[in-house]
């Protein structure tokens, strides 16, 4: 067995931790609680503690997430998805659906010792890949940032997206807690923009100015590395700058997965068609990304 289905194996059946598809309830509120307060906080299904469905779990960054999306039955017995994150050790576990593993594929709320990202552009005439430093928000100049021309093998793609994600650095031991080193910052930026003009200048010698005038018509992704998956972020141009796709639109797949499998990923995300983040939300919300896994009596569950 893989570490990746052993982990799972653990976190599918530890009650403490919550997964996708948990039917949960909140917590008995203590006498010297401010109840005013919780119901600010977490709105008047808190207090009746009524049923709670777990839809997504927020991403984490170098700890453990402790925030998720939710949906409350509502008085009527239909379910409404909450569009803020709560936090998930108010609430405790009454029942978990037999589909949990097709759930919860990965464990995205765990957190990662080094985060990684880069982010991979598209054009009429190759893919090109920069590396994105964890801390702070900076392309890293230190890594090679690969180009390759049209057509590329899905393999091709998948490995030198797993390269660059491997190599970029972290400068968090900078951090003093509040910001980092003045001087670092403006070091960082200026070999950042430096970067970004090489770049174009290697872009230009390979496919001629052409095709750096059209930037607006480039497609990006963004890509983390998690605990045990890759997360990619489909993104939009606005025509203003790049805008992050809602959280409805990521697509996760195993660190395990094969370049080419990657690389067929990434490819089909980059080529389809570029719709605005509203279009997730209304078409492709949690709740009906959950709902048709779950048993009846955790769906029409009262109490």
């Amino acid at each position: 067995m893989s570490l990746q289905k052993r982990n799972q194996e653990v976190h599918l059946s530890n009650p403490e931790v919550f997964l996708v598809g948990d039917l949960l309830r909140a917590r008995k509120i203590l006498p010297h609680e401010n109840k005013t307060l919780l119901r600010d906080l977490h709105g008047s299904y808190f207090l009746n503690r009524s049923p709670v469905l777990l839809l997504h779990r927020k991403t984490a960054h170098r700890q453990d997430s402790p925030f998720g999306i939710i949906a409350y039955k509502q008085k009527n017995g239909v379910w409404k998805e909450d569009k803020w994150p709560v936090r998930l050790n108010n609430f405790e576990l009454v029942a978990r659906p037999a589909a949990s593993k097709i759930l919860n594929p990965y464990h995205t709320y765990k957190g990662v010792i080094q985060p990684r990202s880069i982010s991979i552009y598209m054009n009429k005439y190759c893919y090109f890949i920069t590396g994105r430093l964890a801390a702070p928000a900076f392309d890293d100049p230190d890594v090679e940032w690969p180009i390759l021309p049209k057509p590329c093998l899905e393999s091709q793609l998948g490995s030198a997206a797993r390269k660059v994600l491997m190599e970029v650095h972290d400068y968090e031991c900078l951090w003093d807690g509040k910001s980092y080193p003045h001087a670092f910052i403006v070091k960082m930026n200026e070999r950042h923009k430096l970067a970004h003009d090489l770049l174009k200048t290697r872009l230009s010698e390979a496919f001629g100015p052409k095709v750096n005038k059209a930037s607006s018509k480039d497609t990006l992704l963004n890509m983390n590395m998690l605990f045990d998956c890759f997360q990619m972020k489909p993104t939009t141009w606005t025509g203003q700058g790049w805008a992050g796709q809602t959280a409805e639109a990521f697509i996760h797949v195993g660190l395990d997965a094969s370049d080419h499998d990657l690389g067929r990923e990434i490819m089909s995300i980059l080529n389809r068609p570029n719709v605005k983040t509203d279009f997730y939300k209304k078409n492709h919300p949690f709740l009906s990304q959950v709902l048709p896994y779950l048993e009846s009596h955790i769906v029409d569950a009262r109490f």
